[in-house]
């Protein structure tokens, strides 16, 4: 839960008590003179950092990646080059469709906001085009900038200070999870549905179809948990391989019931009697036959395959309904 970033920050501040020759006067007023960095350790400077930092490292090549200007109105100019690694608390409920919101905050620490008040420049904050290109997994977008006070604690005597803050929404790029794990254990789960189909005598190749398409959906998971967030909550990805999972368990039982009802109509039949009507001439109409037990088991049979046909694939479909509604952005 942290990132890194290569920045480039550009600090400008007025101070009315610097002193020009002539000379320079005379020059263009929007020329920008250049100053050494040693310049710094003798005149004031804002005394801005970065919140939630957990790494700050400056640049080097032959000297430090930095530069100082002043221009004649006694405006100084401070650019540099840090590598920042700043705290980015996230939360993957909804991985692998999660949106992060990273925000990156400069303030100062000796000065509250009525002696030091930070606002952008026109330019603003700008990034690389480049870099969502770079980036593997997500989307990058600068929200617009604001300004804001930093209280650095609750009723304590410390005032707050000015705050500059920006933040950087990531999108989880999730098309290439939809082909490698939504849509494959889809047809696994619909492949299971094919057993409903044969008869119910087939007892190893429906039993074996609806294990199979379990230990998939089981093995599939835990490659996906594996390459997933470590988190001590559930996602989304576990909300729907849990959905998967428990079809196929079901898949399981309908066809358990099945297999149960048949036997129960086999006893049946082995069982029954059937007696001899001796009616006689003249006595009353023979009573309709009643259902017999080895029928009763057979229409059960019937009606647990005709529901199973129609209602896992239709819950199926209403948890589809629910689950993209609920997660995809």
């Amino acid at each position: 839960m942290t990132m890194k970033l290569s920045l480039r920050p550009t600090l400008t501040w007025h101070d009315p008590r610097i002193n020009f020759t002539d000379d320079l006067k005379a020059d263009d007023p929007n020329e920008l003179v250049p100053l050494s960095l040693d310049f710094l350790l003798h005149t004031w400077k804002p005394d801005l950092f970065f919140l939630d930092t957990q790494d700050v490292r400056k640049f080097r090549m032959i000297d430090e990646v930095a530069g100082l200007w002043v221009m004649s109105n006694r405006t100084f100019y401070l650019s540099f080059q840090v590598l920042l690694v700043i705290d980015c608390p996230m939360k993957f409920h909804s991985y692998p469709f999660d949106v992060q919101i990273c925000a990156v905050t400069m303030t100062s620490f000796e000065y509250d906001a009525e002696e030091l008040e930070i606002f952008w420049l026109p330019q603003k904050v700008t990034y690389s085009r480049h870099l969502s290109d770079q980036l593997p997994d997500y989307e990058l977008k600068v929200l617009p900038e604001s300004l804001t006070e930093y209280h650095w604690c609750q009723d304590c005597i410390v005032e707050p200070s000015s705050a500059a803050k920006n933040s950087i929404r990531l999108s989880r790029r999730y098309h290439g999870h939809l082909f490698t794990l939504f849509l494959p254990s889809v047809l696994i789960v619909a492949v299971s549905w094919a057993s409903f189909f044969w008869p119910s005598k087939v007892i190893p190749a429906r039993t074996g179809l609806a294990v199979t398409s379990l230990l998939t959906t089981v093995s599939m998971y835990a490659s996906a948990r594996s390459s997933s967030p470590n988190t001590d909550y559930v996602k989304a990805i576990d909300v729907w391989f849990f959905a998967c999972i428990f079809i196929n368990v079901l898949v399981l039982f309908q066809f358990g019931t099945v297999i149960t009802l048949k036997l129960y109509q086999e006893a049946a039949e082995s069982n029954s009697v059937t007696p001899i009507s001796s009616s006689k001439p003249g006595s009353a109409a023979p009573s309709l036959p009643s259902e017999s037990p080895a029928e009763k088991y057979a229409r059960w049979e019937c009606q647990v395959e005709l529901v199973s046909k129609v209602g896992l694939p239709l819950a199926f479909l209403v948890f589809n309904l629910v689950f993209w509604i609920c997660y995809l952005p």
